[in-house]
């Protein structure tokens, strides 16, 4: 996922006693080490995670809103595609903050990172038919509850795979029908940090604003981040993504497909690590997963392609058929 970002948060200023219990919320050191600590690309993150480490502590600002994930849980939400957790302001892209996209699944082959996915019950897991293709089910497994791939945080509920369902309509030379569905072995529990997202009862509105996550690079050349990422994009017509996508993939674009993105206009869009990942919208206060994330541009510059995900809607009646829901 390109990220781009310029963020301006408050944190809470610590007086007396209260500095004292300004604490890391988790080992900081290697973000201090890799530069997270300054600028403005990780700061939303380790302003909350690291203050100690990072030298936030005692800082007072008055620029904007505090951005922080509650010290007591709230109640654990009931139904699909609700959060304990707020999103915070984005400007083309950050961080997400923990528990925030209860509905994101880490896809694993053989203990590593392999795409992303989406929780669609306690049995089904929604994602790319790229993402599988050749691959023994038996060799993966999903986590769900996950935030930093490389931190063990308490909230990971890890289970193996039953069985993969490939589209059989999915065509690597076209990009066609490039989605999947993973049944779990044992079912995962729902609290503050698991939640399923809702599937689409109409499809999505053109020109509506949604939110792609995933773990996928930030830049390009690079590697996929540890830490998961959200980027807000406009959905756009078939028309207009037909007017630009074939010059790069010399595949048209179907029905079965949705794209999404600026043309260019900002650096927000997919990039390799993000597939198979959720591209919800917000509709009456619940996230409806219209998106898998399929491709996009080879070096994830979002000037020379929209982002295009598997349009979830289009195959309603065939996740119905496999999964009853």
């Amino acid at each position: 996922m390109k990220v781009h970002i310029a963020l301006v948060i408050a944190v809470i200023c610590l007086h007396g006693d209260d500095a004292a219990i300004c604490q890391d919320k988790r080992p900081c050191e290697k973000y201090k080490t890799e530069g997270w600590c300054t600028g403005t690309k990780y700061e939303v993150f380790v302003r909350h995670e690291c203050p100690k480490t990072c030298g936030f502590c005692g800082l007072e600002t008055t620029t904007g809103p505090i951005q922080t994930v509650p010290s007591v849980l709230p109640p654990v939400p009931t139904g699909c595609g609700k959060s304990s957790f707020q999103h915070g302001r984005v400007i083309a892209g950050t961080t997400a903050i923990k528990g925030s996209w209860p509905w994101q699944i880490n896809i694993r082959r053989n203990g590593k990172y392999l795409c992303g996915g989406s929780l669609i019950s306690p049995t089904w897991v929604l994602t790319a038919a790229h993402c599988l293709e050749n691959i023994n089910h038996l060799t993966l497994s999903v986590v769900a509850g996950d935030q930093d791939t490389n931190l063990k945080e308490g909230t990971e509920q890890e289970v193996q795979t039953k069985q993969t369902i490939t589209h059989e309509g999915w065509n690597r030379a076209k990009l066609t029908h490039d989605i999947a569905l993973m049944e779990l072995k044992t079912p995962v529990k729902f609290n503050n940090y698991v939640q399923p997202v809702c599937l689409p009862n109409q499809s999505a509105e053109i020109g509506k604003e949604c939110y792609i996550t995933g773990w996928g690079k930030t830049r390009h050349p690079g590697k996929s981040n540890n830490i998961l990422q959200q980027g807000r994009l406009k959905i756009v017509s078939k028309a207009t993504c037909s007017k630009l996508n074939p010059k790069i993939f010399r595949a048209p674009v179907t029905d079965a497909m949705l794209c999404a993105g600026s043309g260019g206009a900002s650096l927000t869009g997919t990039c390799h690590g993000d597939s198979g990942g959720p591209f919800v919208c917000n509709n009456n206060g619940r996230w409806t997963l219209h998106g898998a994330v399929s491709h996009g541009p080879r070096d994830c510059q979002s000037k020379w392609a929209y982002s295009v995900f598997a349009r979830v809607h289009y195959f309603r009646e065939w996740i119905r058929k496999h999964s009853n829901l």
